[in-house]
């Protein structure tokens, strides 16, 4: 798995989630009036338990979701969904990778991503490419009609 992701074989997990957690304090310390958008009931879970700064309800619905990211003026990115939300409404970005799929997602949008337990710069950088992207979206749907019926 350490491979998956990336990361050393000698990580030490328990030092890893602290120094996660130290950066994401850190990074919202350096945010003017943070707000935490949570993607999945446990992100908000999470956000309770660990920062101390506006957390808005969780909430399943990707109309009031792309609400809420086209309000703010720019995302931390600390899921592969929330990365989505913020190129589709053109905010500047700072990916945390995770996961292999958010590195390649930043790559593709031409911006940096880096992993949680490591130094993240307080960098924001807009997504690049997006027009390439939905027009490769719509390039999969048309295929997708070939094989299905909507």
């Amino acid at each position: 798995m350490t491979e998956y992701f990336g990361y050393e074989s000698s990580l030490d997990l328990v030092e890893a989630r602290e120094q996660y957690l130290e950066n994401i304090e850190r990074l919202c310390n350096q945010v003017k009036n943070p707000i935490y958008i949570p993607f999945h009931k446990r992100d908000e879970n999470f956000a309770r338990k660990n920062l101390d700064i506006d957390i808005l309800p969780y909430e399943f619905s990707d109309k009031k979701t792309l609400r809420r990211v086209s309000a703010v003026e720019k995302m931390i990115c600390m899921r592969y969904h929330s990365l989505v939300f913020a190129i589709i409404c053109n905010k500047p970005l700072l990916p945390i990778a995770y996961e292999p799929k958010v590195s390649e997602l930043a790559e593709r949008v031409d911006v940096s991503s880096y992993l949680p337990h490591k130094h993240i710069p307080a960098e924001f950088e807009y997504p690049d490419n997006i027009l390439e992207l939905k027009k490769s979206s719509m390039e999969n749907f048309e295929l997708l009609s070939d094989y299905c019926s909507f």
